[in-house]
């Protein structure tokens, strides 16, 4: 997210804030919603609804209100990292729950959540004090920021492979013709 937003003159002028509002709400709605397709139980998908709302909310008030000198917009990240862990535990919680016959790790939302789990635990620190560390620091560790990502987007292949070969069977999906040959 820095490294584009900090190359001079492809953004214009001011228009930083704006980019990393979008950048978060991009992830966050993709994690937001993932996690709340994979969830079962229609009261925690309307918690997860709820508290996104909320966090859009926020995320719009910080951006035209926090004058940002420079960096990331911190707090933000902080709290969907936070939110997000929270939609991890009810994933993990109503995934132990109600699937008992079958192993976790046949699950693409397992692979999913583990995903997001090993991106956002491993870059929470570093994102949060991005804006406290010196320029030349932040250039200098900015790149193993990266091996979570590359890791994250291992296991959403595995994923993947894995939705593939247990694809989710939706029986409302299938419509019932009426039977009207009445000869």
């Amino acid at each position: 997210m820095l490294i584009i937003s900090e190359i001079p003159g492809l953004l214009p002028r001011g228009s930083k804030k704006y980019y990393d509002l979008t950048y978060t709400f991009i992830e966050y709605s993709t994690f937001a919603f993932v996690l709340a397709y994979t969830i079962s139980r229609k009261s925690i998908t309307t918690l997860i609804i709820i508290l996104s709302l909320a966090f859009y909310s926020f995320q719009i008030i910080y951006t035209f209100n926090i004058e940002q000198k420079r960096g990331i917009d911190s707090i933000p990240i902080g709290i969907e990292t936070i939110l997000v862990f929270v939609y991890l535990l009810m994933f993990f919680y109503n995934y132990l729950k109600t699937n008992q016959n079958q192993p976790i790790y046949t699950s693409y939302g397992f692979w999913v959540s583990f995903g997001i789990i090993i991106y956002l635990g491993s870059t929470f620190f570093f994102y949060i004090l991005a804006n406290n560390l010196e320029d030349s620091d932040r250039d200098r560790l900015w790149p193993y920021s990266y091996i979570p990502d590359i890791i994250k987007n291992i296991l959403f292949y595995i994923a993947m492979i894995t939705f593939s070969k247990n694809p989710i069977n939706n029986k409302n999906t299938a419509a019932k013709v009426p039977f009207l040959d009445m000869i």
